[in-house]
């Protein structure tokens, strides 16, 4: 039985994770932490305001859906008590992504950050390497809750590096200028990404 805890209990995701582990028969949540919905129910767990619970409660896996900030705050505490961790949360940076390697390089636990969740994001990402050599022009495009904090989104900006590395391991190149002569609106033709990959 894996024993969960869950960090950013009290967000959109992290009600689901909470949901979904309690409705799993292998799983048991044993802790939410959220230091904004400290009281608040998720899962039928009480929400608490500090990471440390999770140790005090039990939990050999961590998922944290917070934010970057915070994950670089709490890393350093799942890898010092041994805790799995599963961390959903976007906008860390390639330095972000080398810090949680080296804090759990030599700790008895392992890591994973996930950019997206969603089978349907990672099949498009799979897709846009398969036809960004193939392309001359490619947008990308995303709509989010009106609570999203960030635009456009980590799955989107990795989308468009994924675009921009395949076309260059290809031998392709970053995409031609926007023809686009007249703006009627400024930044209608969305913000430039890598290798000049348009997103919306």
């Amino acid at each position: 039985m894996h024993r969960v805890g869950v960090v950013g209990a009290g967000g959109r995701m992290g009600q689901e994770v909470c949901r979904a582990v309690s409705d799993a028969s292998d799983m048991e949540l044993v802790a939410a932490v959220d230091p904004a919905h400290v009281g608040d129910d998720a899962g039928g767990r009480t929400i608490v305001g500090e990471v440390n619970a999770l140790s005090d409660l039990g939990a050999n896996v961590v998922v944290d859906f917070t934010i970057a900030e915070a994950v670089r705050h709490n890393v350093p505490h799942y890898a010092h008590q041994g805790i799995h961790a599963v961390i959903g949360t976007s906008g860390l940076s390639d330095g972000d992504l080398a810090d949680v390697a080296e804090q759990f390089e030599g700790s008895s636990a392992n890591a994973i950050v996930v950019a997206n969740f969603a089978i349907g994001a990672v099949l498009l990402v799979h897709f846009c390497r398969i036809a960004a050599p193939h392309m001359e022009g490619v947008e990308i495009i995303e709509l989010h809750h009106d609570a999203k904090r960030d635009a456009p989104s980590a799955t989107a900006m990795h989308t468009a590096a994924a675009i921009a590395g395949a076309r260059r391991a290809a031998g392709s190149g970053p995409l031609p200028p926007d023809p686009t002569t007249d703006l009627v609106l400024p930044g209608a033709r969305g913000a430039e990404g890598p290798d000049g990959v348009h997103l919306h």
